[in-house]
């Protein structure tokens, strides 16, 4: 985890490397998130999640969970 601020994911606490000061080189500019999928990250965390826990939510508003 190099640059950036460390973070802990309030979804899953695991660490992670947040560059908002350079989103292109951030891990969440790997994804592609819908208004929708936006809306409900906004609606239940209030801070950055790590890769993981964003892809795992995206699966899980497609087959209907999480």
């Amino acid at each position: 985890m190099a640059d950036g601020e460390i973070k802990y994911c309030p979804r899953c606490n695991a660490p992670f490397s947040c560059k908002v000061e350079d989103i292109h080189e951030c891990q969440c500019n790997n994804i592609s998130l819908s208004e929708a999928e936006r809306e409900h990250i906004a609606g239940a965390y209030v801070d950055c999640l790590c890769l993981q826990c964003l892809l795992a939510i995206k699966e899980g508003l497609k087959s209907g969970a999480d």
